[in-house]
């Protein structure tokens, strides 16, 4: 693996962004990036473990992952990754409970929860209401902010979905990551409102990582809901 690999990790609540930013990353020269491709449950888990060691054995100028999880293991990816830098995507309460709401309800709510679904988005109920998916906004960008905290502002970006639509803002994304500016793509994005049977084989991977792991102090933070 290069000497010079830079990390970076993309976190939200979902529906926000977080498939396009990853797939702009990913038409980047010298950027691997992956979306949810190693889901893992919302609290620290044995699985983290196999997904840093499957990050750090990727060769590119820059490897990144995105998924709402990542915001949970924020403290541990500060240990196990350096250079590394973070990209909080974010999208107003209402939106993403409409959409939300739009995506799942015909699925979700006929449907008896699995463990890994719980898992995945521990503080959305069942049958999931507006409410409770607003609840679950409001405790995500709670955490976020605690463990935003601890971050050097060097490391931190967070920008709005609706910046991915600005080639300015895409400029500044990339420069914040330090893609490669030979072969960049810098393009508006097109918006993921792919239909729920795209989280499935998450889903179904997420039951393979469900070991508790150990936490360390830093970690403290991270407990706040």
């Amino acid at each position: 693996m290069s000497n010079t690999t830079k990390y970076v990790f993309g976190y939200g609540t979902g529906r926000c962004g977080t498939e396009s930013l990853a797939h702009l990353l990913n038409r980047q020269h010298g950027v691997t990036a992956y979306h949810e491709q190693m889901p893992l449950h919302w609290l620290p888990t044995t699985g983290y473990h196999n997904a840093v060691g499957w990050l750090k054995g990727i060769d590119n100028y820059v490897v990144g992952a995105v998924g709402y999880y990542w915001m949970k293991y924020i403290p541990f990816l500060l240990k196990d990754f350096y250079p590394v830098k973070f990209i909080h995507i974010w999208r107003e309460k209402e939106e993403v409970v409409e959409s939300f709401w739009n995506r799942k309800q015909n699925t979700i709510q006929n449907t008896t929860p699995s463990d890994e679904w719980f898992g995945m988005y521990p503080f959305l109920g069942y049958p999931p209401t507006k409410d409770r998916i607003a609840e679950t906004w409001d405790k995500y960008h709670y955490i976020a902010r605690k463990l935003e905290a601890l971050l050097n502002p060097k490391m931190f970006l967070k920008m709005h979905m609706k910046d991915l639509n600005d080639l300015g803002n895409v400029e500044d994304l990339l420069n914040f990551v330090e893609a490669p500016e030979h072969g960049r793509v810098i393009e508006r994005v097109h918006i993921n409102k792919g239909p729920v049977e795209d989280l499935l084989p998450g889903l179904r991977r997420l039951s393979e990582m469900n070991k508790p792991m150990k936490r360390s102090p830093e970690d403290l933070s991270a407990q706040a809901v």
